[in-house]
């Protein structure tokens, strides 16, 4: 079981039963982290994961777009201006 309060300022308060607190014990001998060190890798990581997970979640949605790339550079310019810029109509 873990509780976390959070408080105004940089001081975060964890309880862990005693499971939790061995197990911690545990990893931070292993990894030679103090607790804080501990605590900013693993937020960090975490942190990580969710941008992967967004940025996966953005390149299969452009990925499972249909539509036909135009080889003149110029008209591609075009077509992301209309699309991305309200002010501009394709004619």
């Amino acid at each position: 079981m873990l509780t976390m309060s959070v408080r105004v300022g940089s001081r975060i308060e964890v309880r862990l039963d005693e499971k939790h607190r061995k197990m911690l014990e545990k990893v931070l001998a292993e990894s030679g982290d103090s607790v804080s060190a501990f605590f900013r890798r693993r937020i960090e990581q975490e942190l990580e994961e969710i941008e992967l997970g967004e940025r996966l979640a953005a390149a299969l949605r452009l990925c499972s777009i249909e539509e036909e790339v135009p080889r003149d550079p110029e008209e591609l310019n075009r077509r992301l201006d209309a699309v991305h810029d309200p002010g501009v109509r394709e004619g």
